[in-house]
């Protein structure tokens, strides 16, 4: 237990690591990285595709 404690006193508010799940594009490229990476799981494209595909949809999803 005062492991457990010690882990949740150190714990830090997600939105303070990644600030940016509160700009407006983000929910979108969330989307769409899932996308991507299903399909990697998959098989569907290698990881390089996806990783490519996911870059291409940052720009795509602060467009919208």
């Amino acid at each position: 237990m005062p492991t457990i404690l010690g882990a949740w006193n150190k714990a830090v508010n997600f939105g303070d690591v990644v600030p940016a799940i509160s700009q407006p594009w983000y929910p979108r490229w969330s989307e769409m990285i899932n996308v991507e990476l299903t399909a990697c799981l998959q098989g569907k494209l290698t990881a390089d595709q996806a990783c490519d595909n996911m870059v291409a949809a940052l720009a795509k999803a602060k467009k919208a």
